[in-house]
Parts: C-alpha cells; structure tokens; sequence
C-alpha cells in the first residue's frame, strides 16, 4: 500500500511569508517619487535576462511602502490558517488560499500604524490599487516553479499581476450622519484581494519563502529592506559573496556613472548598518568596490573556521581522538582534505554542545567521504551568489 505524504510546515510569530520572485527581483521601486515603469536588463549564464514593471495611470509601480503592505497582507493570509501549511497526500500546500480577506484596520495594525483614520485608510487603499495595477513582463526574469523555467514572454503577449480583483464592502450598511459619512472607526468593512495566478501557482509548486518579519519591521531604509528579503532567500551559510553589480540590479539601482556609484555604495553602507543593528548579519566587507561579503549569524563561529586547515593540523586531532594511523591514510588525502577538516570541526562544535557519548565512534562513522553533512562548517562554502538559481 502506497505511503501517504502528510506533513506541516509551523511558521512562527516572528516569521512573514513571501513568494520568491517576490523576494528578490527589483519589482518595487526604492525611489521616493512615482515612476510609471522600471525596466531592468542583466545577464544570467551569458543570457540577456529583462524585467519590465508596468504602473497604473494614476499611481505608477509600487513602492517600498506598496512593499510593506503586501508583506502584511501576506502576514494576514499566513493568521488566517493558523501559521502552518499542511501537506497531505501530495507534496503541494493544500491550506494558501488564493484570497486573501482583510479589513483596512486589520492591516493597519499589522503594519504597526499609529492610530487609524481617513488618512491612513486612504493610504493603505492606494497602496492596494497600485499594487493590482501593476503589470510584470518578464523575458527570463520569472521563475516558473512548476517547470522549472524562467519565463519568456517576447512579444509581451502575456504579463502578471501581482494581486487581482480587489473588493470592498460594508459588513453592516453604511449610515450617514449629516449627509457625510462616519469616521473608519465607526464603518466596519471588509476588503478582500486574489494572489495573482502566477504567484499563487508559484506558492503552491512550494516557491516560498519564510524570513523574518520583526526584523524586517524594523528597518528604516527601503534598500535595508530589499537587501533584508534579498539575503533571506540564501540558505544562511557562514558567509556569502555577491559582486556590487548584481547587486545594483536586484535592488534596482541604476548607475550612471562614478557619482552614482559613490551615492548608492554609501546609502548601501547605511543599510547594511541597519542589518547588523538589527543583528540579522553579523558583519560585512566591501572588497575594492567590486562586491560585499556577507557574514551571518551563525552557530558556526569564525574561530571554528579557522581551525584544521593544515594537513599536521587534521593528522594531529585525528590521533588525538585514537584514530588509527592505516584508518588516517585510508580516508585522508587531498582530495578529502576539506571534509575531514570540517567533520572535525562539526565534531568539535557537537562536543561543546555534550551531543556525543562516544566521540572515536562517531569520528569512524563519519570518516567515510560524506558520511555527515558537514556543508556549515566547510571554509569554503561560500559563492558568488546567483539570486534565481
């Protein structure tokens, strides 16, 4: 009898939801005024990769504020089912809902506004009619989850809303008062909008991602913010690498020329200054203005790293352990070397944690090649970062 998949995914209090096209490319603008498109073009693989964001008429692309809102809206979808996801027979949540029912003081207050007025109401409404005005080409810029594609779509026959069919209605009738209506306050409403088709199918062929809301409610500076959803979508090794370029695209900064550069690389600093203050990396380097390296927090520390990176170094704690001298000649060579080292170092981090009673034991359980998955603790398990790998 074929074996039933079932499995839930708890997303805790301080974790948001977001699908990974979203988390990353430049859909939202970081300009403080309105622009009516963003068009960026880079390079994936050698391949031209285009990105074009149409903007309503009246509002233009949504913004880093648009941003905040439909995160919120997200963090309301994911209450609503109880902060988890269900599997079950198959390996597709069977639990997101395509619609997504929420009243404007509801958002308000998921967004952490003070107080709830007309202001403020207008603000979110706007916010909600850019972002289901907004129109998305892509010429391999998506990722289709569920072929495993990027999209192409050269003649611009087909295009992507991000959310569709906003509604918005009185749970009771709306009374008058002196022929003007009553504050927010006094109208209950509910409004309600759908997850766009592609995004929604996205989620459901699992291209999502959790990542940490509280920190990122935080934040200040709308590139802390991006870079914040940006770096979330790396699985959080000890370090990461990624060249200024690529960066500058995924954000969506546009250079002109030196001036430029000095400008964004300074408002970058800024924002990375934010993320160590919210302790969401642990530190950062600029490498002669050609790229960052990104270090996280990690249980792995540096000193760790740092350790068994010499043949003598690896040799020495292996027979300190009692391996024997054939056994160290058998597993041990050059082409071992970074695994031994890390597997050593993994032993070293289990052993401070009292998680391992018989430790020459568990080193010859270990010794054959990747017998652990020792990945964090390799010295070299950082790489140029490829954001739609």
């Amino acid at each position: 009898m074929k074996e039933l998949f079932s499995k839930t995914i708890t997303i805790k209090s301080n974790q948001g939801f977001n699908e990974n096209n979203l988390m990353c490319l430049p859909i939202f603008s970081i300009k403080r005024n309105r622009v009516g498109k963003i068009k960026r073009i880079w390079y994936r693989n050698n391949q031209e990769v285009e990105l074009t964001i149409i903007g309503g008429a009246e509002y233009g692309v949504p913004n880093i504020k648009d941003m905040d809102v439909l995160l919120a809206l997200f963090k309301l979808m994911t209450k609503h089912i109880d902060n988890k996801i269900i599997y079950e027979d198959i390996n597709k949540p069977q639990n997101i809902p395509k619609v997504i029912n929420f009243t404007y003081r509801s958002l308000s207050k998921e967004m952490g506004l003070r107080g709830f007025g007309n202001k403020t109401k207008e603000r979110l409404e706007k916010s909600i009619r850019t972002l289901t005005e907004t129109t998305i080409y892509s010429n391999l810029s998506l990722r289709n989850q569920e072929t495993g594609e990027y999209v192409i779509d050269f003649k611009g026959e087909e295009s992507f809303r991000i959310i569709d069919k906003y509604k918005s209605y009185s749970i009771s009738k709306r009374k008058k008062m002196n022929q003007n209506l009553l504050s927010p306050r006094e109208i209950e409403e509910v409004q309600s909008v759908e997850i766009g088709d592609f995004f929604y199918n996205n989620i459901m062929n699992n291209y999502f991602k959790l990542y940490d809301y509280n920190k990122y409610m935080l934040l200040n500076s709308g590139i802390a913010k991006k870079l914040l959803l940006i770096l979330s979508t790396w699985s959080h090794g000890y370090e990461k690498y990624i060249t200024l370029a690529k960066l500058y695209d995924y954000i969506g900064i546009e250079i002109s020329n030196d001036k430029d550069v000095y400008y964004y690389n300074q408002k970058i600093k800024i924002a990375l200054n934010e993320l160590v203050d919210i302790d969401f990396i642990n530190s950062y380097e600029f490498y002669n203005n050609k790229g960052i390296l990104f270090v996280f927090k990690s249980s792995v520390k540096k000193s760790i790293l740092q350790k068994y990176t010499t043949y003598n170094e690896v040799i020495d704690r292996l027979l300190y352990f009692n391996i024997d001298v054939d056994d160290i000649y058998k597993y041990y060579n050059d082409d071992t070397h970074e695994y031994i080292s890390a597997l050593l170092r993994y032993v070293d981090d289990r052993i401070k944690d009292n998680k391992i009673d018989n430790i020459k034991k568990f080193i010859y359980k270990g010794l054959p090649h990747n017998s652990y998955n020792v990945k964090k603790y390799l010295r070299n398990n950082w790489n140029i970062f490829d954001f739609m790998e």
